[in-house]
């Protein structure tokens, strides 16, 4: 699955919940941190950052990332309509006084 299909406007909840999924399939795969920034071609303090949610994945890091620790397209979904509905609330926010805060 292409990062731009899925996540067409990365912002930080994009890079916030796939740094959160890629942390959690990383410990289930007993991964180093060290191990998956060789993989990618990262220094470990880069690698931090995308699990962090600091930096932005590349498509090339995401298909990667995604072959080697099997990333499920469901996941994937439910991760894009989280942040669809963040950026509704957002939206909503921004437009109605009356918006709950």
């Amino acid at each position: 699955m292409q990062l731009e299909l899925l996540f067409p406007n990365p912002n930080r909840y994009v890079r916030f919940l796939l740094g959160m999924y890629l942390k959690r399939k990383r410990t289930e795969m007993a991964y180093s941190e060290e191990f998956i920034a060789n993989h990618l071609g990262l220094k470990e303090g880069s690698y931090k950052k995308l699990e962090s949610g600091h930096m932005n994945f590349t498509n090339e890091h995401f298909v990667r990332l995604q072959n080697l620790l099997s990333f499920e397209a469901d996941d994937l979904i439910e991760i894009r309509k989280i942040v669809d509905v963040q950026f509704i609330n957002n939206l909503s926010a921004e437009m109605s006084e009356n918006f709950p805060r």
